[in-house]
């Protein structure tokens, strides 16, 4: 049989190989979306330039194929099975223990996606080829719904129950305001010897590219207190004091979309005893 014939096209494994190369198209763009937020946040986040910007030109990596039978080495079948071993196990990023080594992995995670992609686009038959670009759109399209579902940029990263939630919620035995969240990505608030009485989130209106979150604590009166555990809804018999400004509006379901500050996202709320 001639490879990349009609006979080879007609082949029932292609299907097994279009939901494979749909799983690594995932990858690929969960990998690529999360690394630009990184490159732009980690100096924010250590309050300086560090000089790991440069890390961006790992996008660039396919500039090696100009190396003689470069290409021919990464298409080897085991070379391309570690490349890609290695940009899934690099998903596993936001588990590391700092940032810096987060921006790394993900670094390796995009140079090696990168190389993987050429090894298979720029392979010889025609039905690879076409095999990789149908599983690069059908991964996009994968990471576009997961974005909906999960209300995340990156979905593969999405964990409320993240290492760091976990951490603070068992050693550091801090409370999350509103364990019922379940859509957010990168704000929560804790607490601790506070008794809980309202949360909100408002809108960002295009203004920015993040919400405000916001809680009202009441300090206990004693080390035998019993915080709020029942959420209400309405703020009728809510203290006035307590209730969040109505400027922003009203209780509301789902995101707000609309040009100004509003509550969205299933709030606000408050909590009372039960």
């Amino acid at each position: 049989m001639v490879e990349g014939s009609k006979s080879d096209e007609k082949n029932p494994s292609h299907f097994r190989d279009i939901v494979t190369e749909t799983i690594f198209g995932f990858v690929f763009w969960s990998l690529f979306y999360a690394f630009g937020p990184m490159i732009w946040f980690y100096p924010l986040n250590e309050l300086e330039i560090s000089g790991y910007e440069v890390y961006v030109v790992v996008w660039l990596s396919p500039i090696l194929l100009i190396i003689p039978k470069f290409l021919t080495f990464i298409q080897n079948k085991w070379i391309l099975n570690l490349l890609r071993l290695i940009m899934v196990a690099c998903v596993g990023s936001f588990q590391a223990p700092d940032t810096l080594t987060r921006l790394q992995i993900l670094a390796l995670g995009n140079f090696v996606g990168m190389l993987q992609l050429s090894a298979t686009i720029f392979s010889k038959t025609n039905i690879k080829r076409s095999i990789t670009f149908w599983g690069l759109i059908l991964g996009y399209f994968a990471l576009l719904v997961g974005r909906i579902w999960f209300v995340s940029v990156s979905p593969a990263f999405n964990d409320v129950n993240s290492r760091d939630y976990k951490h603070l919620t068992t050693v550091g035995k801090a409370k999350d305001i509103d364990s019922t969240d379940l859509e957010r990505w990168c704000e929560y608030i804790f607490y601790r010897k506070l008794i809980r009485l309202g949360y909100a989130r408002i809108s960002h209106a295009s203004l920015s590219d993040t919400e405000i979150q916001m809680a009202k604590f009441r300090i206990p009166d004693s080390d035998d207190y019993v915080d709020n555990d029942k959420i209400v809804k309405k703020p009728d018999g809510i203290p006035e004091h307590v209730r969040f400004n109505s400027r922003f509006g009203e209780y509301k379901d789902g995101h707000s979309y609309l040009p100004d500050h509003l509550f969205h996202m299933s709030t606000p709320k408050y909590f009372v005893q039960a």
